[in-house]
């Protein structure tokens, strides 16, 4: 663990504090040495495959964990204000702390699945982290309220991610195939995950959760203009930018979209700003799903699974998976 006082530290020597802290193994029993082995290990296999590809030496360093903590750990020390207080804590994770008390918790999970996947634009998805993070460190003072939990879309594997750091999860539920629900709270700028100690908090039963989420996402994301193809085999919706996914958890759309269909509703959820449904009598709607999908993971910004999911019997079900063999 090393720790980082606002103004008083170079990226530069940050980023030698990271390796010194990771083989100070003994020292610090919070971040392994293997860390710092595996880490150069890692540059060194994939670096001539990166090259090629025409990714700078900077880019793949940001496909290294440890390079990617201390740069954000870096950036978001530098835009603090004087007085604050960064903590890494090891591999991926990272503390902040403003003078007057407030803090927040980062887990950089996706930050390097979105680096990994696109490393050029690795330094944009950093601001953009380090942009949330301030947002919610303006926002911690602000009590949660039940009137603002939302259910949120995610990858199931992200509960893979927390397990493999220690971490607890969010609350959580399964969707469908490689879908889960997350519950979450909305704010103004920001949208923070829920844990155990905010349930209690509210004075929530965890029986109630899902439908207090649903009325909330009912009122604070209604459904927008749905954009149609002339053939009816795609259908694209909104809902203001940050739960078109979620709108699959209202089962009164789903249930009014399958009227006069001639095969199955189908959906797929490429990223959380997308959703798409269409006709599964159509040949077009899956190939279109499946473009749109290698789209948003090429993209690297917030993509999700590329699950297609059928509606069946009031539900979503994986289409052709597990959910419909069992």
């Amino acid at each position: 663990m090393y720790v980082l006082q606002r103004g008083a530290v170079s990226g530069h020597l940050i980023f030698l504090a990271a390796g010194f802290t990771a083989l100070a193994g003994g020292a610090q029993p919070e971040v392994p040495w293997t860390w710092a082995v595996y880490s150069a290990l890692g540059v060194a296999a994939a670096l001539s495959e990166w090259r090629r590809a025409g990714v700078g030496l900077e880019g793949l360093q940001l496909t290294d964990p440890a390079v990617l903590t201390a740069r954000f750990a870096t950036r978001l020390s530098e835009a603090l204000e004087d007085g604050c207080e960064v903590t890494v804590d090891g591999p991926l994770q990272v503390r902040a702390r403003t003078a007057d008390g407030r803090q927040s918790r980062s887990h950089l999970t996706h930050l390097l699945r979105e680096a990994r996947r696109a490393p050029r634009r690795a330094e944009d998805a950093i601001d953009r982290y380090v942009k949330s993070v301030l947002d919610a460190l303006e926002q911690e003072g602000q009590p949660p309220r039940a009137q603002s939990v939302v259910p949120i879309i995610r990858p199931r594997t992200l509960l893979d991610d927390c397990e493999d750091l220690g971490v607890e999860p969010p609350l959580h539920r399964p969707l469908a195939g490689d879908l889960i629900v997350i519950y979450a709270f909305d704010r103004p700028r920001t949208i923070r995950p829920m844990h155990g100690e905010d349930l209690a908090a509210l004075e929530v039963a965890p029986d109630a959760l899902h439908g207090l989420s649903l009325e909330n996402l009912r009122r604070l994301a209604p459904p927008g203009p749905v954009d149609r193809s002339d053939d009816g085999a795609i259908n694209l919706w909104s809902a203001g930018g940050n739960y078109e996914s979620s709108l699959l958890l209202l089962p009164e759309i789903w249930e009014a979209e399958i009227e006069g269909m001639q095969g199955d509703l189908i959906a797929c959820v490429p990223a959380r700003s997308t959703l798409i449904t269409g006709d599964s009598s159509s040949p077009r709607t899956l190939e279109v799903m499946r473009h749109l999908w290698k789209e948003a993971s090429d993209a690297g910004e917030h993509a999700l699974a590329p699950t297609v999911l059928r509606w069946a019997d009031g539900q979503w079900v994986e289409m052709g998976g597990r959910d419909e063999e069992g």
